[in-house]
């Protein structure tokens, strides 16, 4: 089991270098509001799921390892969350991030393992954003227990990770610490970690939507 944890450990440290790859590839093919166009050779899918909590289908992406469809066996879970503004399938479409693993995986370089992207609009994965919409539980109660019922995915804690870049970043560190006992690995990469608001470096509406979050997080937390 130690193996196992140390794997995915190695995975997340992975993952922050791709991540960072898939930012670079993202602006060479044509900066931010580039359409979702599922690259060449991609095995990513694009489904749905119906939530109780929202009453609605929500999307979600999917990468599965390649022995996945001959094999038997389980795999460890990532779960990764999207920045503001992205979606479930910029990971792919933008970064080409699974092409990049499917070649690490070929080279021996990594262990398989599976990956679930949710689709969280703009909602810093809090609880008390947008109307009151519980996004927060949605990817622990919902989200979560749907990748892990579906999939053949080795349902402990230990290979159980998740990552996220800038507002997934700060949803990953906040989901992964109040949810100790789900979590065994956590990265965050440009994650939106900010002491002083005023300091901030940021367009003043990106701002405005995060001390919003804040603000309501914060009220949300002390009830």
């Amino acid at each position: 089991m130690k193996n196992v944890h140390r794997s995915l450990v190695v995975v997340l440290f992975v993952f922050a270098m791709l991540t960072g790859s898939a930012t670079m590839s993202g602006q060479q093919r044509g900066g931010f509001q580039n359409r979702d166009t599922v690259p060449a050779g991609s095995r990513v899918e694009y489904k749905t799921y119906h939530s109780a909590l929202f009453n609605r289908d929500l999307r979600y992406g999917l990468y599965l390892p390649p022995s996945y469809a001959g094999s038997a066996k389980k795999y460890p879970v990532l779960y990764f969350l999207h920045g503001l503004d992205e979606n479930e399938m910029r990971w792919s479409t933008r970064g080409e991030t699974d092409l990049m693993l499917d070649r690490l995986v070929a080279d021996g370089k990594i262990g398989e393992f599976i990956v679930a992207i949710p689709f969280a609009a703009a909602s810093f994965y809090t609880n008390a954003r947008a109307g009151g919409e519980p996004w927060e539980d949605l990817i622990v109660n919902e989200f979560v227990p749907m990748i892990e019922s579906t999939y053949r995915v080795d349902a402990t804690r230990r290979t159980r990770g998740i990552s996220g870049v800038s507002m997934g970043g700060y949803g990953a560190l906040k989901i992964a610490f109040k949810h100790p006992q789900l979590f065994g690995s956590v990265s965050a990469h440009s994650a939106v970690l900010v002491s002083n608001l005023n300091d901030a470096t940021v367009p003043g509406w990106r701002l405005d939507t995060f001390v919003s979050c804040l603000t309501t997080s914060t009220a949300s937390n002390k009830t």
